[in-house]
């Protein structure tokens, strides 16, 4: 008869043989350990140092119904939720640099937030004859539908465990910038919210960008 370790089994998971080490299964996840990857239409974009981000979460629409006069509570919608980033504002302008992009991409006539068509920074073109416009949203197959396909976070195990989010046709909902201050040293932050159309959490090891295979 074999001593029990709850020790072992508390930290490497339940079943681990007397004497032997399992693969940490049970212990929690680390805030710290994770990575970000934003997919655009041109490529993938990586990026390893941002301060924090806040993992999308889910909300389930419900409706209380009358049963013979006894209450019951049904499901009727999932809702998924938004992923918050706070990007550093780094001297390349990384993220700053895909912001101007990402307006590109739907405002302006592909000319986002830089100077209006004519280059002079006056809208003079409320609407034109192709349904263009220097004034604000410009639809039309010059356009992605989806600017980011896809946005992936990852969150590093023990022993080769990858959890990843995988959040598909994510469109900006805000961006707010810094408060500058001469008191302040810290680093200045760009605060983006993204909303998916779907999300899908898997725990199978998928490929790290910023690592070799």
């Amino acid at each position: 008869m074999s001593i029990r370790q709850h020790a072992s089994e508390v930290f490497f998971g339940p079943g681990t043989a007397a004497g032997t080490e399992g693969t940490y299964t049970a212990i929690p996840r680390q805030r710290f350990n994770f990575s970000l990857e934003l997919e655009t239409q041109d490529k993938n974009i990586y990026f390893p140092r941002i301060q924090d981000l806040t993992l999308p979460g889910y909300s389930f629409d419900t409706q209380i119904m009358n049963q013979y006069n006894r209450k019951r509570v049904v499901q009727t919608k999932l809702n998924y939720g938004q992923l918050v980033v706070n990007f550093y504002d780094t001297n390349d302008g990384k993220f700053h640099s895909l912001l101007k992009k990402y307006i590109a991409n739907y405002y302006n006539t592909a000319n986002g937030i830089d100077p209006f068509i004519d280059g002079s920074g006056n809208a003079d073109t409320v609407l034109g004859d192709f349904f263009d416009t220097n004034m604000g949203f410009t639809p039309g197959i010059t356009s992605n539908r989806y600017f980011f396909p896809e946005i992936k976070v990852r969150q590093y195990g023990p022993a080769n465990n990858v959890r990843t989010t995988k959040l598909k046709n994510c469109l900006l909902i805000n961006v707010n910038g810094d408060t500058l201050s001469y008191s302040d040293s810290g680093a200045v932050l760009w605060n983006a919210t993204f909303q998916p159309e779907s999300i899908s959490v898997t725990d199978i090891p998928d490929r790290d960008p910023n690592v070799s295979p």
